[in-house]
């Protein structure tokens, strides 16, 4: 399996977005939907944002080139939950600057 590269515009600002649907509440946006960024290396502390739709350009330039695990959970009015997460390795990409793969 190849891993995705992206290059983002800005190229230390990651937009993050994740679409939740429950029978009987619709769509899950807002506080039902939890996103957490979990830097691999030093003592970072995990940062945990809300919403469908999100940036994490601070956290990523605070953080730059290391692994980092985003975590994506939607819990619906029953306290029942989706989770998914995918590691992200931030390096340099040259001249360029940096590359997300």
């Amino acid at each position: 399996e190849r891993t995705p590269r992206i290059t983002p515009a800005n190229p230390f600002c990651l937009t993050l977005a994740a679409s939740a649907y429950d029978v009987e509440d619709g769509d899950l946006s807002g506080d039902d939907v939890e996103w957490t960024i979990r830097p691999c290396c030093g003592s970072y502390e995990p940062r945990i944002l809300t919403g469908g739709n999100i940036n994490a350009c601070d956290f990523i330039a605070d953080h730059g080139l290391h692994r980092h695990t985003i975590t994506v959970k939607a819990t619906d009015s029953d306290e029942n939950t989706a989770i998914d997460s995918v590691d992200i390795i931030v390096i340099p990409a040259g001249a360029d600057g940096v590359g997300l793969h």
